[in-house]
């Protein structure tokens, strides 16, 4: 994957679902191959996400198990809450 290519899919999904900030990393046979950040982490103070942003853990596992279930086509991002 390239950086650009990378870069363009996290920043896609992050404008279809208005997430506020993020960090991306790829990894390939163990090695990080590829690490960006977006927007911000905290929108009071305006303070960016950096790579050394701690994201909380519920979030995370929020996010990953979202993900598969989206994958596994059993819920719909998209739908109005």
């Amino acid at each position: 994957m390239e950086d650009d290519a990378g870069r363009e899919a996290v920043e896609s999904v992050h404008q279809r679902h208005q997430n506020v900030g993020y960090a991306a990393a790829v990894m390939r046979q163990g090695e990080m191959v590829l690490s960006f950040t977006g927007v911000l982490a905290d929108l009071e103070h305006e303070v960016p996400v950096t790579l050394e942003t701690r994201f909380g853990t519920a979030s995370i596992i929020t996010g990953v198990a979202l993900l598969k279930l989206y994958e596994a086509g059993a819920i719909d991002l998209d739908a109005p809450v």
